[in-house]
Protein backbone atom coordinates (compact mmCIF):
# COMPACT_ATOMS: atom_id res chain seq x y z
CA UNK A 1 0.00 0.00 0.00
CA UNK A 2 2.85 2.66 0.58
CA UNK A 3 4.49 2.14 -2.15
CA UNK A 4 1.91 2.48 -4.68
CA UNK A 5 1.26 5.69 -2.83
CA UNK A 6 4.37 6.44 -3.11
CA UNK A 7 4.77 5.38 -6.58
CA UNK A 8 1.25 7.69 -7.20
CA UNK A 9 3.08 10.51 -5.76
CA UNK A 10 6.11 10.26 -7.74
CA UNK A 11 4.10 10.04 -10.87
CA UNK A 12 2.02 13.27 -9.89
CA UNK A 13 5.00 14.98 -9.44
CA UNK A 14 6.89 13.79 -12.89
CA UNK A 15 3.29 14.88 -14.36
CA UNK A 16 3.99 18.64 -12.94
CA UNK A 17 7.32 18.58 -13.86
CA UNK A 18 6.17 18.06 -17.45
CA UNK A 19 3.44 20.32 -17.31
CA UNK A 20 6.25 22.75 -15.99
CA UNK A 21 8.70 21.72 -18.65
CA UNK A 22 6.49 21.94 -21.22
CA UNK A 23 4.97 25.62 -20.02
CA UNK A 24 8.59 27.18 -19.78
CA UNK A 25 9.53 25.75 -23.40
CA UNK A 26 6.46 27.66 -24.81
CA UNK A 27 7.59 30.64 -22.64
CA UNK A 28 10.50 30.89 -24.47
CA UNK A 29 9.18 30.29 -28.17
CA UNK A 30 6.86 32.88 -27.46
CA UNK A 31 9.40 35.14 -26.21
CA UNK A 32 11.44 33.99 -29.43
CA UNK A 33 8.69 34.86 -31.43
CA UNK A 34 8.14 38.47 -29.71
CA UNK A 35 11.78 40.07 -30.51
CA UNK A 36 11.50 38.21 -34.19
CA UNK A 37 8.15 40.27 -34.66
CA UNK A 38 10.09 43.52 -32.46
CA UNK A 39 13.15 42.70 -34.38
CA UNK A 40 11.16 42.96 -38.23
CA UNK A 41 9.29 45.95 -36.63
CA UNK A 42 12.23 47.69 -35.63
CA UNK A 43 13.28 46.95 -39.47
CA UNK A 44 10.17 48.13 -40.91
CA UNK A 45 10.36 51.24 -39.00
CA UNK A 46 14.28 51.73 -40.34
CA UNK A 47 13.22 50.91 -43.92
CA UNK A 48 10.55 54.07 -43.30
CA UNK A 49 12.25 56.43 -41.97
CA UNK A 50 14.82 55.56 -44.98
CA UNK A 51 12.46 56.49 -47.69
CA UNK A 52 11.30 59.90 -46.06
CA UNK A 53 14.88 60.76 -45.77
CA UNK A 54 15.21 60.04 -49.54
CA UNK A 55 12.16 61.57 -50.04
CA UNK A 56 13.66 64.96 -48.71
CA UNK A 57 16.78 64.67 -50.86
CA UNK A 58 14.86 64.35 -54.05
CA UNK A 59 12.91 67.43 -53.02
CA UNK A 60 15.48 69.46 -51.68
CA UNK A 61 16.89 68.95 -55.41
CA UNK A 62 16.30 71.61 -58.23
CA UNK A 63 17.20 69.21 -61.25
CA UNK A 64 17.52 65.68 -62.36
CA UNK A 65 21.53 65.98 -61.51
CA UNK A 66 21.65 67.43 -58.81
CA UNK A 67 18.67 64.67 -57.36
CA UNK A 68 21.18 61.92 -58.45
CA UNK A 69 24.32 63.17 -57.22
CA UNK A 70 22.18 63.26 -53.80
CA UNK A 71 21.17 60.05 -53.74
CA UNK A 72 24.45 58.72 -54.60
CA UNK A 73 25.98 60.82 -51.73
CA UNK A 74 23.43 59.06 -49.50
CA UNK A 75 24.06 55.95 -50.58
CA UNK A 76 27.56 56.06 -50.11
CA UNK A 77 27.10 57.10 -46.54
CA UNK A 78 24.36 54.25 -45.62
CA UNK A 79 26.47 51.64 -47.22
CA UNK A 80 29.61 52.98 -46.30
CA UNK A 81 31.37 53.06 -49.55
CA UNK A 82 34.30 55.05 -51.22
CA UNK A 83 33.29 55.85 -54.60
CA UNK A 84 30.37 54.95 -56.27
CA UNK A 85 27.78 56.47 -59.79
CA UNK A 86 24.97 56.59 -61.09
CA UNK A 87 24.73 55.40 -65.13
CA UNK A 88 21.60 55.69 -66.95
CA UNK A 89 20.90 53.48 -70.27
CA UNK A 90 20.49 55.49 -73.56
CA UNK A 91 17.58 54.57 -75.52
CA UNK A 92 18.66 55.55 -79.11
CA UNK A 93 21.99 53.35 -78.66
CA UNK A 94 21.59 50.91 -75.40
CA UNK A 95 24.35 52.52 -73.81
CA UNK A 96 25.03 53.27 -70.24
CA UNK A 97 26.76 56.34 -69.30
CA UNK A 98 27.76 57.69 -66.12
CA UNK A 99 25.20 60.89 -65.18
CA UNK A 100 27.13 60.69 -61.56
CA UNK A 101 30.64 60.01 -60.25
CA UNK A 102 31.65 60.27 -56.97
CA UNK A 103 35.48 59.30 -56.29
CA UNK A 104 38.41 58.46 -58.26
CA UNK A 105 38.34 59.57 -62.12
CA UNK A 106 34.69 61.23 -61.96
CA UNK A 107 35.44 63.70 -64.90
CA UNK A 108 37.21 60.60 -67.28
CA UNK A 109 34.34 58.58 -66.48
CA UNK A 110 31.01 60.90 -67.32
CA UNK A 111 33.09 61.21 -70.89
CA UNK A 112 32.53 57.12 -71.22
CA UNK A 113 30.12 54.76 -72.87
CA UNK A 114 29.47 51.10 -71.93
CA UNK A 115 27.73 48.72 -73.68
CA UNK A 116 25.08 47.33 -71.78
CA UNK A 117 26.39 43.28 -71.03
CA UNK A 118 29.85 44.43 -70.56
CA UNK A 119 31.37 45.04 -67.41
CA UNK A 120 29.33 44.53 -63.78
CA UNK A 121 27.32 47.72 -64.91
CA UNK A 122 26.47 46.33 -67.54
CA UNK A 123 25.55 42.93 -66.53
CA UNK A 124 23.47 44.11 -63.67
CA UNK A 125 21.50 46.27 -66.45
CA UNK A 126 20.94 43.73 -69.10
CA UNK A 127 20.11 40.99 -66.29
CA UNK A 128 17.87 43.28 -64.17
CA UNK A 129 19.76 41.77 -60.65
CA UNK A 130 21.47 43.02 -58.07
CA UNK A 131 25.25 41.42 -57.43
CA UNK A 132 27.52 41.94 -55.19
CA UNK A 133 31.26 41.27 -56.19
CA UNK A 134 33.72 41.04 -53.08
CA UNK A 135 36.55 39.72 -55.65
CA UNK A 136 36.56 41.58 -58.78
CA UNK A 137 39.51 40.19 -60.00
CA UNK A 138 38.60 37.04 -60.06
CA UNK A 139 35.27 37.70 -61.56
CA UNK A 140 35.01 37.22 -65.14
CA UNK A 141 31.92 39.90 -64.99
CA UNK A 142 34.65 42.37 -64.16
CA UNK A 143 36.02 44.75 -66.78
CA UNK A 144 39.07 44.58 -66.20
CA UNK A 145 40.22 46.70 -69.18
CA UNK A 146 37.99 49.88 -67.88
CA UNK A 147 40.04 49.45 -64.43
CA UNK A 148 43.23 49.91 -66.29
CA UNK A 149 42.59 52.37 -68.57
CA UNK A 150 41.45 54.70 -65.59
CA UNK A 151 44.01 53.21 -62.61
CA UNK A 152 41.60 52.25 -60.46
CA UNK A 153 40.90 48.65 -58.83
CA UNK A 154 38.42 48.30 -57.02
CA UNK A 155 37.98 46.06 -54.11
CA UNK A 156 34.81 45.50 -53.80
CA UNK A 157 31.49 45.49 -56.13
CA UNK A 158 28.12 46.12 -55.25
CA UNK A 159 25.39 47.33 -58.43
CA UNK A 160 21.54 47.30 -58.58
CA UNK A 161 19.50 48.05 -61.51
CA UNK A 162 17.19 51.02 -61.49
CA UNK A 163 14.06 49.57 -62.79
CA UNK A 164 11.01 51.36 -64.87
CA UNK A 165 7.44 50.12 -63.65
CA UNK A 166 6.80 48.84 -67.27
CA UNK A 167 9.88 47.08 -67.21
CA UNK A 168 12.38 48.72 -68.96
CA UNK A 169 15.60 49.22 -67.11
CA UNK A 170 16.60 52.64 -66.81
CA UNK A 171 20.11 51.99 -65.81
CA UNK A 172 22.32 51.32 -62.47
CA UNK A 173 23.68 52.50 -59.26
CA UNK A 174 26.90 51.00 -58.65
CA UNK A 175 29.28 51.47 -55.20
CA UNK A 176 32.77 50.97 -55.07
CA UNK A 177 35.15 49.69 -51.90
CA UNK A 178 33.18 49.31 -48.92
CA UNK A 179 34.63 50.29 -45.48
CA UNK A 180 34.05 46.91 -44.54
CA UNK A 181 37.23 45.37 -44.76
CA UNK A 182 34.75 41.52 -45.63
CA UNK A 183 33.03 43.41 -48.85
CA UNK A 184 29.47 44.04 -49.18
CA UNK A 185 26.93 42.29 -47.44
CA UNK A 186 23.09 41.35 -48.42
CA UNK A 187 21.61 44.26 -45.53
CA UNK A 188 24.00 46.81 -48.01
CA UNK A 189 22.12 45.38 -50.96
CA UNK A 190 18.79 45.99 -49.31
CA UNK A 191 19.76 49.53 -48.40
CA UNK A 192 21.08 50.25 -52.15
CA UNK A 193 17.66 48.40 -53.56
CA UNK A 194 15.53 50.96 -51.48
CA UNK A 195 17.33 53.99 -52.46
CA UNK A 196 17.46 52.72 -56.55
CA UNK A 197 13.71 52.03 -56.35
CA UNK A 198 13.22 55.97 -55.38
CA UNK A 199 15.66 57.22 -58.01
CA UNK A 200 13.86 55.14 -60.72
CA UNK A 201 10.56 56.85 -59.79
CA UNK A 202 12.70 60.13 -59.48
CA UNK A 203 13.91 59.24 -63.10
CA UNK A 204 10.91 58.14 -64.31
CA UNK A 205 9.22 61.67 -63.14
CA UNK A 206 12.06 63.69 -64.67
CA UNK A 207 11.70 62.27 -68.19
CA UNK A 208 7.61 61.95 -68.20
CA UNK A 209 8.27 66.25 -67.37
CA UNK A 210 10.90 66.60 -70.25
CA UNK A 211 8.97 65.12 -72.44
CA UNK A 212 5.94 66.86 -71.58
CA UNK A 213 7.75 70.09 -72.18
CA UNK A 214 9.25 68.87 -75.69
CA UNK A 215 5.46 68.77 -76.67
CA UNK A 216 4.76 71.53 -75.60
CA UNK A 217 7.45 73.43 -77.76
CA UNK A 218 6.85 71.36 -81.01
CA UNK A 219 3.17 72.43 -80.74
CA UNK A 220 4.60 76.37 -79.77
CA UNK A 221 6.44 75.93 -82.87
CA UNK A 222 3.69 74.40 -85.30
CA UNK A 223 1.59 77.28 -84.26
CA UNK A 224 3.98 79.79 -84.90
CA UNK A 225 4.51 77.95 -88.26
CA UNK A 226 0.89 77.84 -88.64
CA UNK A 227 0.53 81.73 -88.23
CA UNK A 228 3.33 82.37 -90.34
CA UNK A 229 2.25 80.44 -93.42
CA UNK A 230 -1.31 81.77 -92.87
CA UNK A 231 0.38 85.65 -92.96
CA UNK A 232 1.75 84.74 -96.28
CA UNK A 233 -0.75 82.89 -98.11
CA UNK A 234 -2.90 86.27 -96.88
CA UNK A 235 -2.94 89.09 -99.74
Amino acid sequence: REDETLLAAMASQAAVSIDNSKLYHSVVEKNLELEETHRQLAQKTEDLNLLFEIEAEMNAALDLDGLLDRLLKRAMELVAAHAGSILLRERSTDDLYFRSVAGAAGEFLKRMRLPVGEGIAGWVAKERRSLIVNDPPSDPRHKAALALRIGYQPRSIICVPLNADEGEVLGVVELLDAANPNGFTEGDLKLLGLIAGQASKAIQLARAKEERQREERLASIGQMLSGVLHDLKTP
